[in-house]
C-alpha cells in the first residue's frame, strides 16, 4: 500500500488546501489502482494454475476410465458366470463342485477418479474467479465421475454381502436351499448396480468426447436380459402409450 504524507506545513489559501486535497486523492487513487492491479495479474495466476491443473487431472481420469471399461466387460462375464452356478445349485441343491457348470468368482475393480484438483480450485475460491460456464462445464463432468464412484461402491458393498458364506464354508455345494436363495437375492443386487453403473460409464463421453464412451449400448441389453420380444404387439403398444407422454426413444 502507498503511504499518502501530509504536506510539511499548513494549507494557507484555499488553493494550498485545494492542491492537498488533490495531492491525496491522487495518491489513494494510485495506490487502490496498484493493488487491484496487483490482484488482478494474482488471479490471472491462480486461474491459469488452477486450469492446467484441471487439465492434467481430466487426462489421467481419461486413462482411468479407458481401464474401468476394459475391466467392466470382464466383470459382466463375472456376474454372468457366478449367476449360472447359482442357478444350477438352486436347480439341484448339493451338487458336488467339480460338478457344477464353474466356480464362483469374487472380483471388481474399485472405479476411483481423480478430483482433488477440483476439490482444491473449490476450497480456494478459484472457480469463483472463473467464467461461469467453464465451471458448470467441469463441474457437470465431475459429477458424472461421482455417479460413476458412487454406483461402484454399492456394487462393491453388495460384492461384499454376497460371497460372505466363504468365511464360514468356501464349499458352495454345502450350502442350504435358503442361503442359496438368499445368495442369489444379492448377487441380483449386485447385477443391477453393475448395470446401472455401465449406464452412467457412457455420459461423461457425452459432455466430453475424449472419455471413453463406455459399454456398448448392445453389451448393456445382453447383460439386461428382457423376457418379452421388442417387436410383439404388447410392446408397441406399450410404446406408444410412452411416445404421447414425450417419450422420445434412442436411436
Amino acid at each position: 500500500m502507498l503511504d499518502v504524507h501530509p504536506a510539511h506545513h499548513a494549507a494557507t489559501t484555499w488553493r494550498d488546501f485545494l492542491i492537498h486535497i488533490a495531492t491525496i486523492v491522487i495518491g489513494l487513487v494510485i495506490a487502490v489502482g496498484l493493488e487491484q492491479t496487483v490482484e488482478y495479474f494474482h488471479h490471472r495466476h491462480e486461474i491459469a494454475h488452477t486450469r492446467e491443473a484441471l487439465r492434467l487431472e481430466r487426462e489421467e481420469n481419461y486413462k482411468l476410465m479407458e481401464k474401468f471399461v476394459r475391466a467392466y466387460k470382464v466383470e459382466s462375464a463375472i456376474l454372468e458366470n457366478n449367476k449360472l452356478v447359482l442357478a444350477a445349485l438352486q436347480q439341484h441343491p448339493g451338487t458336488p463342485a467339480e460338478k457344477l457348470p464353474g466356480v464362483l468368482v469374487w472380483r471388481m475393480t474399485r472405479n476411483q477418479f481423480l478430483t482433488s484438483a477440483w476439490h482444491t480450485a473449490q476450497s480456494e475460491g478459484v472457480l469463483a474467479l472463473m467464467p461461469k460456464d467453464e465451471v458448470l462445464s467441469d463441474e457437470k463432468v465431475y459429477d458424472a465421475l461421482r455417479d460413476i464412484t458412487n454406483e461402484n461402491e454399492e456394487e462393491w458393498l453388495a460384492l461384499n454381502d454376497t460371497w460372505s458364506f466363504q468365511f464360514i464354508d468356501p464349499d458352495p455345494s454345502h450350502l442350504t436351499a435358503a442361503q442359496i436363495a438368499d445368495l442369489t437375492t444379492t448377487l441380483q443386487k449386485q447385477m443391477m448396480k453393475h448395470y446401472l453403473r455401465g449406464n452412467f460409464m457412457g455420459y461423461p463421453h457425452h459432455l466430453d468426447p475424449s472419455f471413453d464412451p463406455g459399454p456398448p449400448n448392445a453389451e448393456l441389453l445382453k447383460f439386461h436380459q428382457t423376457n418379452f420380444d421388442i417387436q410383439s404387439e404388447a410392446v408397441s403398444k406399450t410404446t406408444a402409450r410412452l411416445k404421447t407422454a414425450g417419450w422420445m426413444p434412442q436411436p
